[in-house]
């Protein structure tokens, strides 16, 4: 089983070496060694502990920068690369440093550098002092059984080292690698155990199962024999349905032609309103022609009428004057007796 910081007892997370978190930092990236390090890692590197406080205080963010250098006669190759933290445990930084870039960027003490070795890796190589060696190991026991690219464990570089174990270092390794083992072992007990119980759980899981699959059969059964009748009902009902569609069919037709017969009843009897009333128009017009034509008329008569009576009363004072004029001279002219003819 892998040891993390969260597994410890109670005892060991009242450890002052357990740093607590007291700032994420952004996305790590990368500056190159020989154009522009960190100033903290310049610090680092010139074993200027002081003053990487200083500016570990002032920016924390610089714990997470990856320094890197690259090859001469090739500069897309790496030729190493690791963080503050792996500079700081090599050039064997006071635990004061140690615990302040834990505490600037967390994941420092569990990430590796280019050849797959943690801060502890490192530690353990050069030599490094028993309080830091806790610090390591308590933040993260899990690096006691990382191995590097050449499959190596901290443990096996202190072969080359030339500071080996002793007092409280090789106690608080040994604490650690013990408290691991014994989590391992039971790690695995555990899941052999829970294992057999569920073993013996899918035995049971397996015959009820198989009762509820009959049981479900059953009602499978029962399914289909009223699916079945269903389907025949559905037959049934589809068809009339259909049946009732086409008549719904000529239905329709007989409507769209009933409704362009009404439309067409409208137009012509618009068009009969229209005649009828133009008809009434002429009519009227007409009376009013006959009305005025009467009226000319009766003046014509009367004006004929006027002019008879004018004429008649001329006609009978010419008449009257005509006979006195003729009476007046029947008295003036002499007769012979019994001849009947004038004198002369």
């Amino acid at each position: 089983m892998l040891c993390t910081s969260q597994e410890l007892s109670k005892e060991q997370l009242r450890d002052e070496n357990i740093i607590p978190v007291t700032k994420r930092a952004e996305r790590p990236h990368y500056q190159d060694y020989d154009v522009k390090p960190t100033e903290l890692y310049q610090a680092i590197e010139a074993k200027e502990w002081e003053f990487a406080l200083v500016k570990l205080k002032e920016d924390p963010e610089q714990a997470s920068v990856w320094i890197i250098r690259k090859e001469s006669n090739n500069t897309e190759k790496v030729r190493w690369k690791m963080l503050p933290m792996h500079a700081a445990v090599i050039f064997k930084a006071p635990a004061k440093l140690i615990k302040a870039l834990i505490a600037a960027f967390p994941p420092c003490i569990k990430m590796v550098d280019d050849i797959g070795m943690t801060p502890l890796h490192h530690g353990m190589k050069e030599g490094m002092d028993d309080e830091v060696m806790d610090i390591l190991i308590s933040n993260h026991p899990h690096a006691l059984i990382d191995r590097d690219t050449k499959g190596m464990t901290p443990l096996d570089h202190t072969k080359s080292s030339a500071k080996p174990f002793r007092g409280a270092g090789l106690r608080a390794y040994t604490a650690a690698a013990v408290m691991c083992e014994r989590e391992r072992v039971t790690d695995e007990l555990t899941k052999k155990y829970q294992a057999a119980i569920d073993n013996s759980e899918a035995d049971k899981k397996i015959t009820a199962l198989a009762n509820e699959n009959e049981v479900l059969e059953g009602q499978l059964n029962a399914s289909t024999a009223h699916l079945a009748k269903f389907m025949q009902t559905y037959g049934a009902m589809k068809s009339r349905v259909e049946s009732l569609s086409s008549v719904l069919s000529i239905m329709v037709q007989e409507q769209d032609k009933i409704l362009s017969m009404a439309t067409q009843q409208q137009k012509d009897m618009a068009a009969a309103a229209l005649v009828r009333e133009r008809m009434m128009q002429a009519v009227a017009k007409q009376d009013d022609e006959m009305m005025s034509t009467a009226q000319q008329s009766r003046d014509v008569m009367k004006d004929i009428a006027t002019k008879q009576k004018e004429y008649f009363q001329t006609v009978a004072t010419d008449l009257a004057e005509l006979f006195a004029s003729q009476a007046l001279r029947t008295k003036r002219t002499p007769t012979v007796e019994g001849s009947g003819k004038e004198i002369g």
